[in-house]
């Protein structure tokens, strides 16, 4: 897999905290992102004096656990093939 097709995670937070900004408002945004596969959840917006938004740890995906559930045989072999493809690339 070529790397320079993901999208910089910084590009991919402001592009889904936009996503939930009102328009002409200006929003702290708070989003979950899951470990494992960098699935964002939206979790609360507020008014301040700028645009932002704040990045926590979710604690369950719905999308890994769905996954799983579907097919936990074809889930953690994905899950090998990641972590093998992130120790090849420290090498």
């Amino acid at each position: 897999m070529n790397p320079e097709l993901l999208m910089p995670d910084n590009e991919r937070y402001e592009q889904t905290a936009r996503r939930y900004a009102k328009d002409g408002e200006f929003q702290a945004i708070t989003l979950q992102e899951c470990g494992m596969c960098g699935y964002l959840e939206f979790v609360s917006a507020g008014k301040y004096p700028t645009f932002g938004y704040v990045i926590e740890p979710l604690e369950t995906c719905p999308k890994c656990r769905e996954a799983h559930q579907r097919s936990p045989e074809l889930h953690q072999w994905i899950l090998n093939v990641v972590a093998k493809a992130q120790k090849d690339s420290k090498k």
